[in-house]
């Protein structure tokens, strides 16, 4: 990541955009899905330290974190992260924030008007069903009318 950061410095990026990692939901004791919420404290830690790592080395690039994903778990560790950290700002990736695979809309919807303030990107493309994630516009299923 260090290596990145430097790369952009080198092209004078103002900002560095990274994706969230959400832990797996694996089973515990043949209990599907158990392990993350038995060791929900450690996943929590991980994540946020690694995003403040990366803060913390990123100079004055601004580090915004994209709704990739943006599920319950991540949301709680960015609500704490935003509240602290001066650093840390938000990309809005429309058309996932769009797919009813990734949560309800009106939820990813809130957490970005309660941070509108830290919003310094939005990535917007198509996509189409079953296709590509990075579709060109008017190609697919987002509706850019």
């Amino acid at each position: 990541m260090k290596m990145c950061l430097e790369l952009a410095r080198d092209l004078e990026a103002e900002r560095f955009t990274i994706h969230p990692s959400q832990p797996p939901g694996f089973a515990s004791a043949g209990e599907p899905g158990t392990y993350l919420e038995e060791h929900r404290d450690v996943y929590e830690e991980v994540l946020s330290d690694g995003i403040r790592g990366v803060v913390s080395v990123a100079g004055g690039i601004q580090v915004c974190v994209e709704n990739e994903p943006l599920t319950p778990f991540v949301e709680g560790v960015l609500e704490e992260l935003l509240a602290e950290e001066e650093g840390l700002f938000l990309t809005l990736d429309v058309p996932k924030a769009m797919d009813p695979g990734k949560g309800p809309l009106e939820r990813v919807e809130a957490f970005y008007l309660r941070h509108i303030g830290r919003v310094r990107e939005a990535h917007f493309h198509d996509r189409r069903p079953g296709g590509r994630l990075h579709d060109v516009l008017g190609h697919g299923g987002v509706d850019v009318h």
